[in-house]
């Protein structure tokens, strides 16, 4: 049976036999998960980095991977494991791992970034088994191991886990253990709308208060989450310890020593939280770069900077949009003053030079008129052909106006006519571009190529399969008659995903991304070798 890690939980194993002196060795394993294909993460990365520095503080020599493969994931236990035989007996363990969870059979493991994972048999091939992990540590013959797995919050691989109920199997130790939770069984951990999931956090700010034991560390982590997710996520343990540990042991009391006191901070942040100057909260980071607010600091620079681009360009193209059908040049030289690199700034040059021809074709003509005789008939059929066209809007028939009387009367002003029109399509399409389509499409090939191996390459897509895309809010469907339906989520105007596909991906997921560029979207096919790019037109 497949389970999926459903508790968003940070299983905490204590081999713990004897109080540890300030000078014993230590010696620490961090990883840190985020960038999968398929469901990527944003917390463990970040959750890594603040455990690895944490850990640091308090004495440990650390080992760290960021977004570690299968294969890195072995050789940074195995170099883990050979450090800590080499510090003896008497050494602290201390193993941190953040990123996507399963268990399956009983067994639980840790995720690669590089699975690819469609059912339960792929786990055993493509996952990290814990049990390999604690065998490493018991092979190293110290007495104390601590061992913190904060894994993920979501179950991106429903086809392996669809038998199972929720939580982790009871991961097998010796004697003397503390296992402890982020979320009780059956319960989703919070991932964390900053930078590190809520735990991980609390976690970090526990083991830096001197004097208190493991057991006191994890009661004071559980009170933390609990406030902070308003008793949503309720952290639990289960110990047998029969020792006491310290991360920090209390430093003898000073002369006057001032406790730590956040009221500055607090008023400092009270008085900035509504603001919309970036400078403010940095100037909050700068101050409290580990302060209590400084997640939020950095979500609200990047919030206001979002906001400050999007008003800009809305701006830009109001402003536009007011003077496109202008014919006073000023108004474009106004337009390229304020915005000289601007969305529209090619179109704005371009109507003020069509604008400027049609000025000098006026004065010439005029000369000409002047000075040449009375047309009579001529003149009559330059009208007559003038007042046919002149409200038809289509660049065809001004073109056969200008063909006739090249240098009629309205030569200036036909010419002037086509100019917009086609600027109006330019300015259509840019606007146009700006935002994404949300619809179904059906999507035709415009261009492609291949690079050769496998058979779906030598076929090409482009003879005999049709591709459609279907868009739904934020949700993809790429269809390919006669082969497959794969579905991704849009962020940003891009997708991207991956399937096994009998008769065409073999032992190796059939993969596929793309980009939603206004009317258009670039797509990409591929397994190993094969390769196959195509643009389709958004009808």
């Amino acid at each position: 049976m497949t389970t999926w890690c459903r508790l968003g939980m940070a299983a905490v194993v204590l081999l713990l036999a004897v109080q540890v002196a300030s000078a014993t060795p230590r010696v620490a394993l961090v990883i840190g998960n985020s960038t999968y294909a398929l469901q990527p993460l944003s917390n463990p990365e970040y959750d890594a980095a603040l455990m690895a520095e944490t850990l640091r503080d308090v004495g440990f020599e650390v080992i760290s991977e960021i977004n570690a493969d299968r294969r890195t994931m072995r050789r940074a236990v195995h170099s883990f494991s050979r450090a800590l035989t080499d510090a003896g007996e008497e050494a602290v363990g201390f193993v941190f791992y953040a990123g996507h969870g399963i268990q399956a059979k009983g067994i639980n493991y840790m995720i690669p970034i590089d699975a690819v994972i469609e059912d339960s048999i792929d786990v055993e091939f493509e996952g990290f088994p814990t049990s390999t992990l604690l065998s490493a540590l018991e092979n190293a013959g110290n007495k104390l191991n601590i061992v913190v797995m904060d894994a993920c919050r979501n179950n991106p691989y429903k086809a392996a886990t669809r038998s199972g109920g929720s939580g982790l199997a009871r991961m097998d130790a010796p004697s003397g253990t503390m296992i402890a939770y982020s979320t009780a069984p059956g319960k989703v951990a919070a991932d964390g709308k900053g930078r590190n999931s809520p735990y991980t956090r609390a976690l970090s700010r526990a083991i830096h208060e001197p004097g208190q034991t493991v057991e006191q560390v994890f009661k004071s982590v559980r009170v933390a989450v609990i406030d902070r997710s308003n008793g949503e996520q309720v952290p639990w343990e289960s110990s047998s310890l029969t020792g006491d540990f310290f991360f920090l042991k209390k430093a003898p009391e000073p002369v006057s020593a001032p406790l730590p006191d956040n009221t500055v901070e607090l008023t400092f942040w009270n008085s900035i939280k509504d603001g919309t100057d970036t400078g403010l909260f940095e100037s909050y980071l700068k101050q409290y770069p580990q302060g209590l607010f400084s997640s939020l600091a950095h979500a609200k620079i990047e919030a206001i900077n979002k906001a400050d681009t999007a008003a800009g360009q809305q701006a830009e193209v109001s402003f536009f949009q007011t003077i496109q059908n202008s014919t006073n040049k000023a108004d474009f030289q106004t337009y390229l003053a304020q915005y000289p690199n601007g969305i529209f700034a090619a179109l704005a040059k371009g109507r003020i030079a069509a604008l400027e021809q049609a000025e000098q074709d006026t004065a010439r003509q005029a000369a000409e008129a002047a000075a040449a005789p009375a047309l009579g008939p001529e003149k009559d059929l330059d009208e007559d052909f003038w007042l046919q066209v002149k409200n038809a809007g289509t660049i065809a028939e001004y073109q056969a106006y200008l063909s006739s009387f090249p240098n009629g009367n309205f030569a200036a002003l036909a010419r002037a006519k086509i100019a917009g029109i086609e600027e109006q399509k330019k300015l259509a399409a840019l606007t146009n571009a700006t935002t994404p389509p949300t619809g179904p499409y059906v999507g035709e090939i415009l261009r492609r190529g291949t690079d050769y191996g496998g058979s779906f390459c030598q076929g090409s897509i482009g003879e005999g399969y049709n591709t459609r895309i279907e868009l739904n809010g934020d949700r993809v469907k790429v269809s390919i008659s006669n082969i497959a339906t794969i579905s991704a989520t849009l962020r940003d105007n891009a997708f991207r995903g991956a399937k096994y596909i009998v008769g065409v991906s073999g032992s190796e997921a059939f993969r596929f991304k793309g980009r939603i560029r206004g009317s258009e979207a670039d797509l990409e096919f591929g397994r190993g070798r094969c390769r196959f790019t195509g643009t389709l037109a958004i009808k």
